[in-house]
This record gives structure tokens, sequence and C-alpha cells, in this order.
């Protein structure tokens, strides 16, 4: 499920709120020493921001729960009235141990940046005699029971297997001869039919799910051939890997490798905004907010379409008063001064990253989560709009 799913009208709903963001790995030695020196270092935290007693006895409640995924992996947390109303897990590596917050609004930060990843995307392992297809989802839920057996078991449907109709004949005989020659003719006709089959259903997964990848791998040929059929809409997103993949070591590194581009796919579509930031223009028509006050604004007449927002630094979250911005209970959810927020009630000064970030998704804008320093000047946010900055109202 996505951030937006799963936050639903939480965001909307005043705190205050505790939210946590625990590392889970367990790829050290003593794991389960190093996990609860974790988990009892951001308890700590929460009595010292003043977090009532019923919210850390249900975060530490929550983090017995032993879930059993692969490293590096953590659990995200959030609480209100002594209530776990957000228990979700985030594959990947995060900052040091996470971080514990207590304050007026949920930090949406670490789910929205696992969405980057939250696309479908199929893996194609492509035979001469049809092709197993995996369906990664990002609705998948994770299973405490589960055996941990890789990150691919936590993302990935049950494959699913296109068989074709080889009567048992999938290799070419290297005799030569008219009989052989049509033989060979037979049999290359018949990988054909059979990758067409593999493309028939691709197109359907294509046409319901809107995949932004489709990696095939597997036998060379069976991959030219079926890369032939594949409709318009597969070819778009399509990524062809050089690994004839075979169970065990060989499939292992082909799941590798296909989360390796899915990754490369998030990234790219990063990189395009950030090109469209760096590259901005000055005043009118420009299509592009930059920093806290630009974005604040477009935020507050629904103007923003894509949200850049930086992860808060750990002075930015407790100390730092200039990269900050007030949460408000209606729209439009933000403001950087109090005699903004339009007759909303004020729930709170939070980091300027938070407030935005839960704008920005109470406003339907899309939101991509950046590290720090990644912005111009080091800006905690930026945006794309959805039509250019207007001529200056007259007074």
């Amino acid at each position: 499920m996505s951030a937006r799913d799963i936050l639903g009208g939480l965001l909307a709903e005043p705190g205050p709120w505790t939210t946590v963001l625990a590392d889970i790995s367990r790829d050290m030695h003593d794991p389960q020493r190093t996990v609860d020196l974790r988990h009892r270092s951001l308890l700590q935290s929460l009595e010292q921001q003043g977090a009532p007693r019923a919210d850390i006895d249900a975060v530490e409640g929550a983090l017995l729960t032993d879930y059993r995924t692969p490293s590096p992996s953590a659990r995200f947390i959030a609480v209100r009235g002594g209530q776990v109303e957000v228990d979700e897990v985030i594959l990947g590596a995060i900052p040091r141990d996470g971080w514990a917050w207590h304050a007026p609004v949920i930090d949406p930060l670490p789910l929205l940046a696992r969405d980057a990843f939250g696309f479908d995307a199929l893996l194609v392992e492509a035979s001469r005699d049809g092709a197993t297809i995996w369906h990664r989802r990002p609705d998948l839920q994770h299973d405490a029971d589960a055996p941990a057996i890789g990150e691919e078991a936590q993302q990935t449907d049950e494959p699913e297997r296109v068989d074709g109709t080889s009567h048992g004949i999938v290799h070419k005989v290297p005799s030569g001869g008219w009989a052989q020659l049509r033989y060979q003719h037979y049999v290359e006709d018949t990988w054909r039919d059979n990758e067409r089959a593999v493309a028939e259903r691709i197109g359907e997964l294509v046409e319901r799910f809107r995949p932004r990848l489709i990696m095939v791998a597997g036998d060379l040929r069976a991959v030219e051939l079926l890369t032939e059929e594949l409709p318009q809409a597969a070819k778009d997103v399509l990524f062809t890997e050089q690994l004839e993949a075979t169970q065990g070591d060989d499939q292992e590194e082909l799941f590798r490798r296909f989360e390796a581009a899915v990754a490369r796919v998030a990234a790219e579509e990063e990189t395009a905004a950030l090109e469209r930031i760096f590259t901005r223009s000055e005043g009118e028509g420009r299509s592009e907010a930059f920093g806290i006050g630009e974005v604040v604004d477009a935020l507050g007449q629904s103007q923003a379409d894509t949200v850049l927002v930086t992860v808060p630094r750990e002075a930015e979250r407790t100390h730092d008063q200039e990269r900050r911005a007030i949460a408000l209970d209606a729209q439009p959810w933000i403001a950087s001064a109090p005699e903004q927020d339009y007759g909303a009630g004020e729930l709170g000064i939070v980091p300027a990253s938070v407030a935005i970030a839960r704008a920005a998704v109470l406003t339907d804008a899309r939101v991509m989560v950046v590290s720090p320093g990644e912005l111009p000047d080091d800006a905690p946010a930026a945006a794309l709009l959805r039509w250019p900055v207007g001529p200056p109202q007259s007074v």
C-alpha cells in the first residue's frame, strides 16, 4: 500500500502523535542485543521529549513483534492516545539507527520515501518453452510469520508460469540435410509461438497494472523472440538483462539485478525533477517554486504538482527555528507565518520538510523525498507547479 493509502485521513487528524522509525536490521554480530539497544535508545528519547507513558508503552509493545524481514530494514510506527495507528515495514537502510519524535503531526517522510519504489514492475525469465513471470507489486503486505528468504519474497507475488506448446521439442539438431532444415524451422516456429503466448500474457498485465519496468532475462534466443512479440506499451518500459538465470545462485543474482533496475527507474525520475529545479527560470511564467516560502504559497493554492522535500537533519527536528513551518488542521494545511492560516487552526510548529510533505499529500501533490544537500543552496523543499506563476497581483 502507498503512504497515502496507509496514512489516509490520519495526516489531517490532530495529535499529539508519537512517530518512530526503528532499525530492525540483523546483519551484524549479536543482532538481538544490538536491536534491543537501538530500541531502548528510541524509547528513552521519547521519555526525554515528554511523550505520554501510554504512547511509549504502545511503541515498546509494537517493537516486540519480530518481523522476519531481510536486512537492512526498519519499522515505521505512529501512535496516538496509546493506540498504534500505523505499523509498517520499510526495506532498505535508514539514517543512523532511526529516530523517535513526539509532535503535533505524523512525520510521513519515511513512508513517502518508500513510495519511490512503490510501483508495479515485471520480471520475466524467458525460456524456449515459455517463461516465468514475477509481478513486483507496491501493495503486498509483510508477513511476520513468513520465512526471511530474501527481499524479493517480501515484495513480489508468487511466480506465474506461462507454458508454450513445445510438444517436448525445444532444441535444434545440428546435423544437415533438407529434412533437418525443415525440422529446425519447425522448432524455431514453436519457440516463436511460445514467446507469443508469453507476450500476450505480459500485454494483459501491462494493460491492467501499467508497470513502469519490465525486465526480461533468460535464454538469449527466447529473450530476442519475446522482445519482438511484445506490445508497444510493454516495449516502452522494457529492459533486457544478459543473464541466463537458473535455480540457485544465478536466480538470486537475477533478483538482485531486478531490484537494481527498479532503483534505477526511481532514480531517473528524481534526477529529471532535480534538473528542472536546478535550471529553473526566474520571475513571471516560471513553473517551479523554490524554498519554504514559495513552496508554502504554491501548496496554499493547490498549485504544486510534484514536491521535493529533504529528510530533516536531527538539528532541524529539534533545534533549528529557521527551517520550520506551521501545521494547520484544515486547508491550506500549512503556513509560514500565523497571519497566513486563513482561519484554520494551528496544530503546531514543526520542521518545514514535515509540514510541506504533509500538506502536499493532503492537496494531492506527488512527493519525492531527497537527501539533505540535493536541492540547490541546501534548501529543504522545492516544487514543480501545475500551472506557471502569473504576474504580480495588483493591490
